[in-house]
């Protein structure tokens, strides 16, 4: 398999689609999944749609989630390969990704956090097309405002206009101005968003979330442990052969790995943010992940890839079917 998708082939993106849906269609089956929404920032309406209106859908909702995953996949897979940080174009990042977030069925329902990492990761794409950009504020303004829209719906992901301000330290020279726009953009989105809800005389239905910082919780289950230390294995030694090959890269490249590494702490930190035993929390810190051990896969030999692969893909298909 990791065969087929190390290989540039445009018919990758569809067998790429029934890949994961075959990973993830166990989950379905299993427990008929509904939309578990937590974080109500400003309206009930739409928390009330997903969280009641679509219980009756469950097929639906199973489907709008693999949606929204695929779709980052595919992006995260075109950010790592439209800008060379791979020696060859291959789909290794989207399978990696498709594959991780079959490890659990926390990872394939629509919360928060998935749909907050969808514009997280496109504000995070956006960013890095200011390399060189002598006229990027445009394009800084756009990524800060979509973190904001993402805090409405997941308010622990406000935490990524900082990341906007070290993507900037790191591609571009130190410019203040440029680092007021990205608070700009993240404020007017909350601006907009309370005009809309005060011309609408719908103020009553804003709600945030208090805010803590503090450990997340895991619970204690063996299983949970082992398939969670492997992912972090799978992304170490992705990183080990990235750094080792860190002297043959143009300094972009470099550039750009750094980040996405920034990217996965960040992603981490919001799970310190109003933690709780919910594994979904953790999905936008997968995604900058998935780009480290697709570099794992791209590495390793042929046959000790494809035993990785079937490993993690037969846990897949072990929990879903026979546990």
């Amino acid at each position: 398999m990791t065969g087929i998708f190390k290989a540039n082939n445009p018919l990758n993106a569809f067998l790429l689609f029934v890949y994961g849906l075959l990973l993830k269609i166990g989950w379905y089956l299993q427990f008929n999944p509904k939309a578990d929404l937590k974080h109500p920032v400003f309206s009930k309406g739409p928390v009330y749609f997903f969280n009641n209106v679509l219980d009756n859908h469950s097929f639906f909702v199973f489907l709008l989630a693999y949606l929204l995953i695929y779709i980052q996949a595919i992006t995260i897979n075109s950010f790592i390969i439209s800008r060379r940080m791979m020696t060859k174009p291959n789909y290794l990042p989207a399978m990696s990704y498709l594959l991780i977030t079959s490890l659990f069925n926390e990872w394939n329902v629509i919360s928060a956090p998935l749909i907050a990492g969808t514009l997280l990761l496109w504000s995070f794409s956006l960013m890095a097309r200011t390399y060189n950009n002598k006229s990027g504020k445009g394009i800084i303004f756009n990524a800060g405002l979509l973190v904001g829209i993402s805090s409405f719906v997941y308010l622990p992901a406000a935490t990524f206009i900082l990341l906007i301000i070290f993507s900037l330290l790191i591609t571009r020279p130190p410019k203040v101005a440029e680092w007021l726009v990205a608070f700009l953009g993240f404020i007017i989105a909350w601006y907009f968003l309370f005009a809309w809800l005060f011309l609408s005389n719908r103020l009553y239905s804003f709600s945030l979330p208090g805010i803590r910082v503090a450990y997340p919780a895991i619970l204690n289950n063996t299983w949970i442990y082992i398939r969670l230390i492997a992912l972090i294995v799978l992304g170490l030694a992705g990183g080990i052969f990235i750094q080792s090959s860190a002297a043959r890269q143009v300094v972009q490249v470099r550039k750009l790995w750094t980040l996405v590494f920034l990217y996965f702490l960040f992603g981490v930190f919001t799970t310190f943010i109003n933690p709780g035993y919910h594994l979904e929390y953790w999905i936008i810190a997968l995604l900058p992940l998935a780009a480290f051990i697709a570099a794992a896969f791209y590495n390793s030999g042929k046959w000790i890839a494809l035993i990785i692969h079937w490993v993690i893909a037969g846990t897949v298909i072990y929990f879903e079917y026979f546990m």
